[in-house]
């Protein structure tokens, strides 16, 4: 079961939060080592031009909502964007950096 919750002022998109701090990541690469250490949950639905197509999107896990919150995404309604609280997540990225920068 996903947990939906009002993301507070604090809890930004993943992009915004690397930006704003100026760490040169991607949230891409940073969402990768994510998932593969259990914070996020990659899941699929279909797509909306193509039924034929799955797309997929994350979704933060039980570990991971330690760190954010998952938000509806505005265009799909069953599709969730994870937000981050700001205070939270920076050390967690240190934490993982060794993995970010090992990957090129």
């Amino acid at each position: 079961m996903i947990k939906f919750m009002k993301a507070s002022t604090h809890c930004l998109p993943l992009s915004v939060i690397l930006r704003e701090n100026n760490i040169p990541l991607s949230a891409r690469k940073v969402n990768q080592v994510l998932f593969e250490r259990g914070y996020l949950l990659r899941m699929y639905r279909q797509s909306m031009k193509n039924v034929e197509k799955m797309k997929s999107f994350y979704v933060l896990s039980g570990k991971g909502l330690e760190y954010g919150v998952n938000v509806k995404n505005r265009c799909h309604p069953i599709q969730t964007e994870p937000r981050y609280n700001t205070e939270k997540i920076l050390p967690l990225i240190c934490e993982i950096s060794d993995s970010l920068y090992d990957r090129g």
